[in-house]
């Protein structure tokens, strides 16, 4: 290329496939190169996987790209070495399903129950856990399970994941298997859901062919946008009212079957496992289970894990002889002495001798801390204005004016981690129709100029009169302009999109936060409405707080320290170097710890006494908490660590 950058692509076709899985056998890229993967006509782009995706193992596999043909594109910045990057294996999707993401959707029995129908309700939390894999064996072929993301005792939020060792039984398939959260359909008995978010690749930790489980620590923590949650857990052999299991059977969207039963202990001769290590639900009272379900979690009435499931023969319309079986985590948990062959040292690091454990969510009072900010006044309404001839002046309308954007002004720098829309029509034609958001950077023109960042959304993953959130794939921190906005299309058959506004402002200053793209050129609505009325759409940036959970070290409250201790770092944000001031006269040697939100140590280090300034370089993007320890002297602070700065 013309700055010196170069990029590689490749094409894939294998004939007559409805969806290509690319297993790259060595993944070791640098920093600042990516690797994207689309499909022929461009509908279907993932990535980017840039370094941040390297492991151990050096394997990577990727979330199936529809059809028959994939390209595979390797981009590298100019005057950095390429790495390594080599195709393995190529996953063929052979079975007809009607392909719709990557074709998994409907696939499962009829009397399968949507995670988010009424019976799961109360399982909102639990779902966050559940995750579908696709697993590449040594035996060129490609198998659907599912896994569950489990909490230890050190709630340190290690991405541990329980399923079944008939799924993942060695260090080939955790290496290669993809795991995929949140698929699910967006509402009961709805459209089918996103692949988009996954993780590639694990490390097993703990199995054993006596024991139908399987411990892996995936390579990625799942971040914020992910909404992880792990799952609790339960070794006691007795006290269990009822069950349930959440579950990707046949590879289909998430689904919940129930027992109001309590499960017994059973022997399950299938695969000759240990006697009586097993629980068995005799039946289901909703749902039920298939190929793909296999691995998944049984939870009790208290919302804990008991077991995965290992098989049975539970299906749709079954009277007679319909149980399932599942691995008992009280036999997996210290049965067999070795590390390798249990979950009590991996799930009690600190050994503490817990029989049961809450689920934990890592982000949750981050996530508390998250809102939204409209231009919508004190005594405005919501509205949708018509247009004149037909349509919305938020919307599709007669002018054919295909993107809108909303303008904030942010003061101070803002963590962004999603995009808000208050939708007010959602009229699609088939679904594959789709909407494009966006951020955009503000131009010297005070008009949206380049693009922060962009998602496609499928239209039936929304509903009218309802909020729907976009997330983002990472978090984004902005000052300044910033513009919100989205994408819509003109199609044959026509959708129908549009967000709510802000009443017309017809008098006053007419105050206007809204733009529109209109004959190639951005202007304001109140200049696009010749001067009548001002608009603001109600299409928000999703603010969150930098200072999330308590997993790091404790802040101690304002009162048990002087000023002094209030840490000062400049700049900040910064792009990777920043300096520390110390207390002038610090006679004491301390100690400088840089967390993660998550509570993991990425840098430490030693200070001489009476050093007043202290230089730290630290290039890896995010928030950070910083702490500095002497004997008598403690300072807290946060960092932002922007690259891009």
């Amino acid at each position: 290329m013309a700055d010196g950058s170069r990029f590689w692509r490749i094409h894939i076709r294998s004939r007559h496939a409805y969806s290509l899985m690319v297993c790259f056998s060595a993944f070791d890229i640098p920093e600042g190169a990516r690797v994207f993967m689309y499909d022929q006509f461009g509908r279907y782009i993932f990535g980017a996987y840039t370094s941040v995706n390297n492991n151990p193992a050096g394997w990577l596999t990727s979330t199936p790209v529809p059809g028959d043909m994939a390209t595979v594109e390797y981009q590298v910045p100019a005057g950095v070495s390429p790495g390594q990057l080599t195709i393995g294996m190529v996953a063929h999707d052979y079975k007809n399903a009607g392909v719709l993401k990557d074709g998994y959707f409907g696939r499962s029995a009829n009397c399968e129950v949507d995670i988010n129908c009424d019976s799961g309700k109360n399982w909102q939390l639990e779902k966050r856990a559940v995750c579908r894999l696709f697993i590449p064996k040594q035996d060129g072929y490609t198998y659907l399970c599912t896994g569950t993301l489990i909490n230890n005792t050190a709630q340190d939020g290690t991405p541990y994941v329980l399923s079944a060792n008939h799924c993942i039984s060695d260090d080939y398939a955790a290496n290669r298997t993809l795991f995929i959260f949140n698929y699910e359909s967006p509402y009961c008995k709805g459209p089918d859901g996103s692949i988009a978010q996954s993780i590639s690749g694990a490390v097993l930790k703990a199995t054993t062919s006596h024991l139908d489980f399987s411990l892996t620590e995936m390579n990625q923590r799942p971040p914020f946008s992910y909404y992880p949650y792990y799952a609790g857990w339960d070794i006691n052999t007795s006290g269990h009212t009822s069950v349930v299991t959440i579950h990707h059977p046949s590879g289909d969207v998430k689904k919940i079957s129930g027992d109001n039963k309590a499960p017994v202990i059973a022997n399950f001769t299938t695969g000759g496992y240990d006697a009586y290590t097993h629980w068995k639900v005799n039946r289901w009272d909703y749902g039920a289970t298939e190929g793909g379900s296999s691995g998944a979690a049984l939870f009790n009435q208290n919302h804990r894990i008991i077991g995965d499931l290992s098989g049975g023969t539970s299906s749709c319309g079954c009277l007679i002889n319909c149980a399932d079986f599942f691995a008992m985590i009280s036999h997996s948990w210290a049965d067999y002495p070795s590390s390798s062959t249990q979950l009590k040292y991996w799930l009690d690091p600190l050994s503490v001798g817990y029989k049961t454990l809450n689920g934990m969510d890592p982000y949750e009072k981050y996530r508390q801390s998250c809102d939204t900010v409209s231009h919508l006044s004190i005594g405005e309404s919501p509205s949708l204005i018509d247009y004149a001839g037909w349509g919305y002046w938020s919307g599709t309308n007669a002018q054919h004016i295909t993107r809108y954007a909303e303008l904030f002004n942010l003061t101070d720098s803002a963590a962004i981690t999603g995009i808000a829309l208050e939708v007010a029509k959602n009229k699609y034609a088939g679904s594959t129709s789709v909407i494009q958001v966006y951020l955009w950077q503000s131009g010297q023109d005070s008009l949206p100029a380049a693009q922060l960042f962009s998602a496609m959304v499928f239209m039936n993953q929304m509903q009218e009169n309802k909020r729907y959130v976009v997330p983002l794939t990472k978090t984004l921190f902005h000052k300044g302009l910033l513009f919100v906005g989205f994408e819509i299309f003109y199609n044959t058959p026509l959708d129908t999109f549009a967000v709510f506004s802000s009443p017309r402002r017809l008098t006053g200053n007419k105050d206007n936060t809204a733009y529109v793209y209109e004959n190639n050129q951005w202007q304001s609505v109140l200049s696009f409405s010749g001067g009548t009325f001002g608009l603001s759409y109600l299409i928000c940036p999703v603010f969150c707080d930098s200072l999330p959970p308590n997993a790091f070290p404790p802040l101690r409250q304002k009162n048990e320290y002087s000023n002094s201790d209030r840490l000062i770092c400049y700049p900040n944000p910064s792009s990777g170097a920043f300096t520390v001031v110390l207390p002038e006269g610090l006679a004491e040697p301390v100690s400088l710890t840089l967390y993660t939100l998550a509570g993991e140590v990425v840098w430490h280090e030693q200070i001489p006494p009476l050093c007043r300034e202290h230089q730290v370089k630290f290039a890896e993007e995010g928030i950070f908490i910083i702490q500095v320890t002497g004997k008598s002297w403690t300072g807290v602070s946060k960092v932002i660590i922007t690259p891009s700065l």
